[in-house]
């Protein structure tokens, strides 16, 4: 009787070894890609949807920043500076030099931002072609690498014409000032 159940208990393990080391790999290569195709979009999904708000978040802060100290900083440059430029000749240029400093400080940060949110939105798209770009053509896949690399490229070149502007123009005016009132 032992020997009876114990060669019954040894078949079965020998039996089921056999059908999990036949069906277990099928079962994975069939269930494995269905869970990757729907739950690697949903996570990417998610976390692109997390950047996104936390790089509009950080937008938000810098605009409310902008409000709260650029704006009391300036009215106040407003109204002090007749004065301060009335008392000497040399501050007029260290202001100046100063609102040149502050304002290249607020771009960069405006930089950081609107090249944080193109790249956040380009890889949104690459992921929701990415699939189709495999089964049409690669066509659609190109052009959106194109567009991510211009759309990333554009708001740096045109933030950093724009730090070059106005640092010229301030240099400009503190030297008009400058030779004015000598």
């Amino acid at each position: 009787m032992v020997f009876v159940a114990v060669s019954l208990s040894v078949l079965v393990a020998l039996v089921l070894s056999i059908l999990v080391a036949l069906i277990l790999p099928i079962l994975v290569a069939l269930v494995l890609p269905i869970l990757v195709a729907l739950v690697l979009p949903v996570l990417v999904a998610l976390v692109l949807a997390v950047l996104v708000a936390l790089a509009l978040v950080v937008l938000v802060a810098v605009i409310l920043l902008a409000l709260v100290v650029v704006l009391p900083v300036l009215l106040a440059l407003v109204v002090v500076l007749p004065v301060l430029l009335a008392l000497t000749v040399v501050l007029p240029v260290l202001l100046a030099l100063a609102l040149a400093v502050f304002v290249t400080v607020v771009l960069v940060v405006l930089t950081v931002v609107l090249v944080t949110l193109p790249v956040l939105v380009t890889l949104a798209l690459m992921v929701d072609l990415f699939p189709l770009a495999l089964t049409v053509d690669l066509f659609p896949f190109a052009l959106v690498v194109v567009l991510a690399v211009v759309v990333t490229l554009a708001p740096m070149v045109l933030v950093t014409v724009f730090i070059a502007v106005v640092l010229v123009l301030v240099v400009v005016i503190a030297i008009a000032l400058y030779t004015s009132l000598s």
